[in-house]
């Protein structure tokens, strides 16, 4: 494994983690868990951000527990 030198950023499009911001995640290093009864070998499906937090709207303070969201399919 190689070392991390300099400058690094942990990229990400997860905006509804409270850790996104500008499609950079804002900690300095994650956990990156297995998924549970995976085994097709596609990143997707092996790997989770163990580090995810739930943000809050900041516009009126509710969670986004109430929102809906599409699934995102593999292409």
């Amino acid at each position: 494994m190689s070392e991390m030198n300099g400058n690094q950023a942990i990229g990400c499009n997860v905006s509804s983690c409270k850790h996104f911001n500008d499609s950079k995640c804002t900690l300095s290093n994650i956990q990156v868990g297995a998924c549970t009864n995976a085994s097709t070998g596609i990143a997707e499906d092996e790997t989770l951000c163990m580090s995810y937090e739930r943000r809050e709207d900041k516009s009126d303070g509710k969670s986004l527990d109430n929102m809906v969201f599409s699934p995102i399919l593999p292409i």
